[in-house]
């Protein structure tokens, strides 16, 4: 980790995503390097993927789902149904080809922080939580997450899975079933 310099991503950062995305990286990143000091998870790597997670996420759908295509990145059908989903895969694939990233720790965080996954390290539920709970999310609830990620990383990663799908729900929208997998493995480990 060591020879990766974290100001070099930064200024990376700056030719893929607008200045919003790239504070909310920001952000993501302080987020998870704090869940990582709590949870004994490598600091390091909780920053990195969390600074890098969204380095697709400017794209457009179809660019998107023409990378997805290209380099056999599709997991399930019905992302061709919601391309945006993919800028998760996308990134990790952008990091490892174009950047050179290739700690598939950090990878996996990455491609598991939109949709989830049925199984998930403790990595990849911190980049999951910190990106929903940075310091400028706002939404009903956030306080609560909040304060669950300080004693409880599980619970809170259950609580965001299903204050997401409840959101999809309620806006008719389309619900990956990774998703629901990851949240039915947590409920069938208690």
């Amino acid at each position: 980790m060591a020879s990766i310099n974290m100001k070099d991503i930064e200024d990376i950062l700056k030719e893929w995503l607008d200045d919003q995305k790239i504070k909310h990286s920001i952000n993501v990143a302080r987020t998870a390097q704090e869940l990582a000091k709590r949870f004994s998870v490598d600091k390091e790597s909780a920053y990195l993927a969390g600074l890098v997670h969204d380095i697709a996420r400017d794209l457009e759908p179809h660019k998107l789902l023409q990378i997805a295509r290209e380099n056999n990145l599709l997991q399930h059908q019905i992302e061709e149904k919601i391309p945006v989903v993919l800028h998760a895969n996308v990134g990790a694939f952008i990091l490892s080809s174009e950047l050179h990233i290739t700690n598939g720790v950090i990878l996996q965080a990455v491609q598991n922080h939109t949709v989830a996954s049925p199984e998930m390290s403790q990595l990849d539920k911190i980049i999951y939580v910190a990106d929903v709970i940075e310091p400028d999310r706002s939404f009903q609830g956030v306080d609560i997450l909040r304060t669950l990620a300080k004693n409880d990383l599980d619970e809170a990663f259950l609580k965001a899975l299903e204050g997401s799908i409840t959101y999809l729900m309620n806006n008719r929208c389309i619900i990956h079933p990774f998703t629901i997998e990851a949240r039915n493995n947590l409920i069938f480990k208690e």
